[in-house]
């Protein structure tokens, strides 16, 4: 799970570049051509994947707390500790 979360994010990651920069106004009119420009003018690694490493260490961190919350409210709901 954990690995194939990884794979899942390294090869999407590309998109979500794309979709800030158009997000914020700085990039081209399309998707294909934001991708390109990017490339183009600040390679591949320190463009398209800047952060990657990051979001790698977040995620699964992210992850685990998530399920730690899920599972702590719960048990809480079951045993009558908390209500709806």
């Amino acid at each position: 799970g954990g690995v194939a979360g990884l794979v899942a994010q390294s090869a999407t990651y590309p998109l979500d570049i794309v979709r800030r920069r158009m997000q914020v106004g700085t990039a081209d009119r399309t998707v294909l051509s934001t991708l390109g420009s990017i490339r183009r003018n600040e390679g591949l690694k320190g463009g398209l994947y800047k952060g990657l490493s990051m979001n790698w260490i977040k995620g699964p961190i992210a992850v685990a707390i998530s399920f730690t919350v899920n599972d702590l409210f719960k048990l809480m709901l079951e045993e009558g500790k908390l209500s709806l």
